[in-house]
């Protein structure tokens, strides 16, 4: 302890030692709480963000839920599904003719070599789907039409139109054979 004179006043002044270690055990008690606190909150942040951005690159190859295209649900569907399902489509394709006096006729698509023809339209549509907006997805629909491109064999059409119309006259002369004889019969 020393004695010093200040103003005229003696006082004594006294040193005390403190040690590092107390110095540090007393600012850190109020904050020890606060490492595993944001340990754990960012533990949560980086979880959620990463399935958040995982989940996103799946949507982005897959399609969104409760998506319907051509009438069809494709949710979670990848592109090769949707275009497997529009070359199956493609080979059920039926054309109707119709004729004069109320006469039809069908021609299957197998029966003309109509063949699908990939364009990248399933591709084009996952491109432009807001893959970010995964989460809001599953409260909404979306109905889209995908057209389908297609060809075939302009001959066998051709030939095929010929035959129908061919059936058509002798059907017409058939039924115009029965009502004349029905005529003289009558």
């Amino acid at each position: 302890m020393e004695k010093e004179t200040f103003d005229g006043n003696d006082i004594e002044v006294t040193e005390t030692e403190t040690s590092e270690q107390q110095v540090s055990e007393e600012t850190e008690k109020p904050h020890k709480w606060r490492k595993p606190l944001l340990i754990t909150l960012g533990g949560i942040a980086g979880t959620t963000a990463a399935v958040y951005i995982g989940t996103a690159a799946y949507f982005y190859f897959h399609c969104l839920p409760n998506t319907e295209i051509n009438g069809k649900d494709f949710s979670y569907a990848n592109r090769a599904e949707i275009e497997d399902y529009l070359k199956e489509d493609t080979k059920n394709y039926v054309l109707e003719i119709k004729g004069r006096e109320n006469v039809k006729d069908q021609i299957q698509g197998s029966e003309i070599g109509v063949e699908y023809e990939a364009d990248d339209a399933a591709g084009k549509l996952l491109r432009e789907q807001n893959f970010w907006l995964w989460p809001v997805a599953f409260d909404r629909e979306q109905t889209l039409e995908i057209p389908v491109s297609a060809s075939y064999d302009k001959e066998k059409l051709k030939e095929k139109i010929r035959q129908t119309l061919e059936k058509w006259e002798k059907e017409k002369e058939t039924s115009s054979e029965a009502a004349a004889q029905r005529r003289i019969r009558g």
